[in-house]
Formats: structure tokens, sequence, C-alpha cells
């Protein structure tokens, strides 16, 4: 069964926590909030523990993940608890993502409680990735709106549905990249189901080529991954010839002669 793909975002202050999903790219947006007007906690819980949906995000593994994750997996303690105990648990982990603290965020980041995508780590590798706000302006998106708000400052009411329109707004864009993105991301579901490799759905070209190279060599070598990371060395010199295994092989002349290059030649 394929699964629905839902677009999905957070905005953070000390008094508010917002979560705004829409359900497919022309599905209807989902807000869930916390916050002294209302507090949707169990209903957002149930919707992303849900096995149908597959959540997609821009850098969500770099900031909505372990926010989310933290509050699905703390759940117990949160449920009869006052709003702010929740907005301020969120607020102090957002913090600490925002400062790059990633002691505390790691442990929430790779939980797996829910099946996710990351637009962001797939569209490009580490030293191209931009913003969202950036890719709306290439994208030619209708609606570039920046929210201007001391994110460290509580929400006075009159702020919160304001807040609510510019995560609608990003969860929109988000929603019009992924329909961009559906080409790449079929062909990371093909190349996972035919390879029997997972969690290539979050990865740039550059890492799923890595992947799938890797997984090609260990089973020709009849090891592990964590044993062909033993394998590396840093010597004076290296000769390409000591580097490339030896059941690295094309099948084009042209991709042959490039091998046969690198295997001739050394850097110090």
């Amino acid at each position: 069964m394929n699964k629905q793909v839902c677009f999905y975002d957070i905005e953070i202050t000390r008094n508010f926590f917002l979560c705004c999903v829409k359900i497919g790219r022309n599905g209807k947006i989902l807000t869930f909030e916390i916050s002294e007007r209302r507090n949707d906690l169990m209903d957002m819980i149930t919707f992303f523990l849900n096995e149908d949906y597959i959540f997609a995000g821009y850098n969500c593994i770099g900031y909505d993940t372990p926010i989310m994750n933290m509050i699905i997996s703390q759940a117990q303690e949160f449920i009869g608890e006052d709003y702010q105990i929740i907005t301020e648990a969120a607020y102090s982990l957002s913090a600490s993502i925002i400062s790059n603290e990633h002691d505390r965020a790691s442990r929430f980041t790779w939980m797996n409680l829910f099946q996710q995508i990351d637009l962001m780590t797939l569209l490009a590798s580490k030293a191209l990735r931009v913003g969202l706000k950036s890719l709306q302006v290439t994208m030619f998106y209708k609606n570039v709106k920046e929210m201007v708000v001391d994110w460290n400052k509580s929400t006075i009411l009159e702020e919160m549905d304001d807040m609510i329109f510019y995560c609608h707004n990003d969860v929109e864009s988000t929603a019009m990249l992924g329909g961009l993105l559906i080409p790449q991301i079929e062909l990371r579901k093909e190349i996972a189901k035919n390879q029997g490799l997972q969690n290539l759905l979050s990865k740039d070209p550059v890492g799923v080529g890595v992947e799938v190279f890797t997984n090609d060599i260990c089973k020709q070598l009849k090891c592990t991954k964590k044993d062909l990371e033993d394998y590396k060395f840093i010597p004076p010199i290296s000769y390409y010839a000591n580097l490339i295994q030896p059941c690295v092989k094309f099948e084009t002349p042209e991709f042959n002669e490039v091998l046969n290059w690198y295997r001739g030649s050394w850097v110090t």
C-alpha cells in the first residue's frame, strides 16, 4: 500500500507550539496548536503515529523531527499538565537545536517514531543547501513571507493567527517542492527496492550513489559496512590502486578508461 505523503512544519515560541500539516499536495491543512486557547497534544500525536502517512518537511531532520519525537516520546509526562509545560519543553529543545547543541537533540533525532522524508537533504548535498525562503524565490512561489516576530518572547493572542498563516504558507510551499521532487522520490524508492536498502528517501544524489556503491562492494567482498570502514588508511602517498577494491569494474570502455587512469595515479 502506498502511503499518503503529508507535508508539515513546526513553529515554536515560549508559550505557543504550532504544527501545520497538509495532507497530500492538494489536500486540506490541519492545524495542531498547544497554547492558552487550546491543546491539541493527543490529536497531533495520534495523527503522527498513523502508519498510513509518511511525513515530508524541509530541514525536518535537523529541526522538526527531534522536536516531534521528543513530544511523542514524553507524551505520558505531558498529559494532564498545563500547556506551558509542553511549550517550554519544546522551546528549550528548539533553542538547543538553533544554537547547535547537537548532543541534546541527537537522542531525539533518530528515534524513527514516524516515517519521513527531508526534502532539503534529498534535494542537494550539504554545501549546496539553502533555506526555504530562498527556495521559494527560486520556485517562483506565489507568496514569499517572512514572519517578523521575536521568537524568544511569549506570543500574544493577537499574533497567533498571523503565525498560523505564516506556517500554512511554508507548508504550502513545501508541498509545491514535494511535487517537483516526485521523480527523485520515486527513483529512490526503486533503487531501495532493487538494492534491498533502507533510508534512501532523504539522501542527496551523491549520498544515494555512495550507499549503492558501498552496498555492492560489501556484497562482492562478503563483508559488512563496518568491515569496510576498517579498511581505511591514510598513507603519506596514496596510490589510488590501493584505495580501489579489485571488484570495482565497469561495463563501458569510457568508464574503464577512467578507472584505469585512477589505478595508475597517486596523490600526496
